[in-house]
C-alpha cells in the first residue's frame, strides 16, 4: 500500500487540482490509427516484478482464459537490453511464487523504456504486441511516496504510452488500471466525511486533490484514463480500479517491509511502545487482491468506469495490536499523535532511519496514516463483488495470517 521516501511529500502548486488539470491536459493520449487481427486473449501486464504484479502473473498464467502474458518490464530492472528468463523467474521464486513449465510457456518478458513514445521497442516488435494483446493491466508504479507531482511526469508519460498502444485499430482492448485509496482520501481528512463509504465513481479533482505527490499522481492517472475513455469508447474499454490496503501473502507470509505497517512495527519496536490506534484496517492479503484484479478484468460483461476493491470484513486495529504486541515483546500503547513524536524525536537524535523507517514516510504519517488505514475512508466494493467470487467469499485476516507476517520479519533480520 505504501512506500519508501526520504523526505517529506509536497505538491508542486499552491492549489493542487490546477496543477493535476494541467498534467491531465499534457498526458492525455492522441492514438494512431492502426488495424490489428484479433487473437487469442493476450494481457500486457506492468509492474509483473512487484508484490501485486507478480501474483496477477501467477492467477493470469493459471486461467484458461489466457494464452499469453507480456511482462513489460523497465530497462532499469535489467543491466542489459534483454530480459534473462532465468533471473526474473528467480525473483518470482523468492517471493515463493513457483510456476509450472506449462504456465512459464505462457511468459514473454519484454524490456522498454517507459517514456519513449514506441517504449523503446523497434518498429517491427511494437507492432507485433499491438496487433496481439487483448488486455491490459497497468499495475506498475513507484514505490516511493516522496516526490511531488511533477516527479511522476514520466508514470504519466507511461500510461499515455500504454493507451496509444492499446487504442489504435478496430479492435476494443481492455484497460485495467490498478489506482489506489489514496486518490479519494482526502475525503477521510474531512472530519464531517470521515468514515463515510466512497461510492465506486469519479472524483472531482477539486475536492479530491491532497497536495501529496502520490496521491495526486494516481488522481492525474484517474483522469487521463476518463478522458480517453470519453474519446475513443470504440477502441478502449477502460475500468479505473481503486486498491484499499494490500498485505502481504496469505498463502506464505511475505511482505515486503517499504509499507508502512511493518515500518510502524520496526519504529515502536525502537521506543519500546506501540501507538493506540482506533478504528478499524481492511486488510487484504496480495494474493487475494491479484485474483480479485484478474476477475474483473476477465469478466465476461461489460464493466463499470470505476471499481473499488478493498476487504469488506473490517478488523479492530486494537485486535490486531493484541496478536502481534506479545509476539513482539510490545505491551505498553500510547497516543498515536504521542507515539509518532517519539518515534521522530528518536530518530533525529540518533540519525537512524533503519531503526526508525516511520522517518521515511514522515509527512504521510502525520497527514494520511489514520485516514488510510484507520476507517477514515472506506470504499464501497458492491460492484466488484458482483465480478469476483474470491471477494465475496473474503473473510477477516486470521491471526495466524498476521502471524505469518511478523514471523517473516523476523527470519529477514528486519527487527534485528
Amino acid at each position: 500500500m505504501t512506500v519508501i521516501a526520504s523526505s517529506p511529500i509536497q505538491s508542486d502548486q499552491s492549489q493542487p487540482w490546477q496543477e493535476i488539470d494541467r498534467l491531465v491536459e499534457k498526458y492525455s493520449a492522441h492514438p494512431d490509427t492502426l488495424d490489428p487481427k484479433l487473437e487469442k486473449a493476450v494481457v500486457l501486464l506492468t509492474g509483473s516484478s512487484g508484490s501485486l504484479g507478480s501474483h496477477c502473473l501467477a492467477q493470469l498464467v493459471q486461467s484458461n482464459q489466457v494464452s499469453e502474458v507480456i511482462c513489460l518490464l523497465r530497462n532499469s530492472q535489467s543491466p542489459s537490453p534483454s530480459v534473462s528468463p532465468e533471473a526474473y523467474r528467480h525473483q518470482l521464486q523468492e517471493k515463493k511464487i513457483f510456476l509450472s513449465e506449462v504456465e512459464w510457456s505462457k511468459v514473454t518478458l519484454i524490456t522498454c523504456v517507459p517514456t519513449d513514445s514506441r517504449l523503446g521497442l523497434d518498429a517491427s516488435e511494437y507492432r507485433d504486441v499491438q496487433r496481439r494483446i487483448t488486455h491490459v493491466i497497468h499495475a506498475a508504479w513507484p514505490m516511493d511516496f516522496r516526490p511531488g507531482l511533477s516527479s511522476l511526469c514520466d508514470q504519466f508519460q507511461f500510461l499515455r504510452h500504454l493507451l496509444i498502444l492499446a487504442s489504435c485499430g478496430a479492435v476494443r482492448r481492455r484497460f485495467l488500471f490498478v489506482s489506489s485509496i489514496a486518490a479519494v482520501a482526502q475525503r477521510g481528512l474531512t472530519p464531517a466525511h470521515a468514515g463515510e463509504l466512497i461510492e465506486e465513481a469519479s472524483m472531482v479533482t477539486q475536492k479530491s486533490a491532497t497536495g501529496l505527490g502520490y496521491a495526486d499522481g494516481k488522481i492525474v492517472c484517474e483522469k487521463i484514463l476518463e478522458r480517453a475513455a470519453a474519446t475513443y469508447p470504440d477502441e478502449l474499454e477502460i475500468a479505473i480500479v481503486r486498491g484499499g490496503p494490500i498485505e502481504g501473502s496469505r498463502a506464505t507470509g511475505i511482505w515486503t517491509t517499504k509499507e508502512v505497517v511493518p515500518m510502524m512495527l520496526r519504529s515502536s519496536l525502537s521506543i519500546g511502545k506501540l501507538p493506540q490506534l482506533r478504528g478499524t484496517l481492511s486488510w487484504m492479503p496480495v494474493d487475494d487482491a491479484a485474483a480479485v484484479f484478474c476477475e474483473i478484468l476477465l469478466a465476461p460483461h461489460p464493466l463499470a468506469p470505476v471499481y473499488q476493491v478493498e476487504n469488506p470484513i473490517r478488523q479492530a486495529w486494537s485486535d490486531l495490536l493484541d496478536t502481534v504486541g506479545p509476539v513482539l515483546g510490545l505491551t505498553t500503547r500510547i497516543p498515536f499523535d504521542e507515539w509518532r513524536a517519539a518515534v521522530v524525536e528518536a530518530a533525529e537524535t540518533e540519525g537512524s532511519t533503519r531503526r526508525y523507517p516511520v522517518l521515511k514516510l514522515k509527512a504521510f504519517f502525520a497527514r494520511l496514516f489514520q485516514p488510510a488505514v484507520c476507517g477514515h475512508v472506506i470504499l464501497a466494493t458492491d460492484r466488484s463483488r458482483a465480478c469476483s467470487p474470491t471477494l465475496r467469499q473474503m473473510r477477516a485476516v486470521e491471526d495466524e495470517v498476521v502471524l505469518k507476517f511478523v514471523q517473516h520479519w523476523k527470519d529477514i533480520g528486519y527487527f534485528a
